[in-house]
């Protein structure tokens, strides 16, 4: 028995180090059921990101996924498809993510110079603190303040 105790411990071990090792690899298939072409996601793919750089709706805290795909005029569903499939990421993760690199946009604007981080945070489209700090240090790996610090600090020449 403390042999079997032992396997399952590396295991679980390397479950928590590196899951993605372990675990079964899975190609992002179209759904299913899906009557999504490749053709059109890709289409729809890029209408989005378009959307995204030009208009920044993810700045809005409250923007839903219905309200995206309404903008676009495609069912709710293709775009969620477009996101899993496509984009390999959920609305609230993308969501976060373009959030996060407006910050790091934000710090390096003068324009917002004398705001605090979480006044930032709030125009780029966070509501909470712990959301955009969880989000920022997936993303950067470090905190915000902690970058903030390595954009004002001196370069090394």
């Amino acid at each position: 028995t403390s042999l079997s105790a032992i396997l399952l411990y590396i295991i679980l071990f390397r479950l928590v180090v590196s899951p993605k090792s372990l675990l079964p690899k899975s190609d992002t298939m179209p759904y299913k059921t899906s009557s999504l072409s490749k053709s059109k996601a890709e289409v729809y793919k890029s209408e989005f990101l378009k959307l995204m750089d030009e208009q920044k709706l993810f700045t809005n805290s409250n923007i839903t996924v219905d309200q995206v795909a309404q903008k676009m005029g495609i069912p709710r569903q293709y775009l969620s498809e477009v996101l899993n499939v496509y984009l390999k990421s959920n609305f609230q993760d993308y969501m976060n993510k373009c959030r996060a690199e407006e910050f790091v946009e934000c710090l390096k604007d003068d324009k917002f110079t004398n705001y605090s981080i979480m006044g930032i945070a709030n125009e780029v489209g966070f509501k909470s603190k712990s959301s955009f700090n969880t989000t920022f240090k997936k993303i950067y790996g470090v905190t915000p303040s902690e970058f903030k610090k390595t954009l004002s600090s001196p370069s090394m020449v």
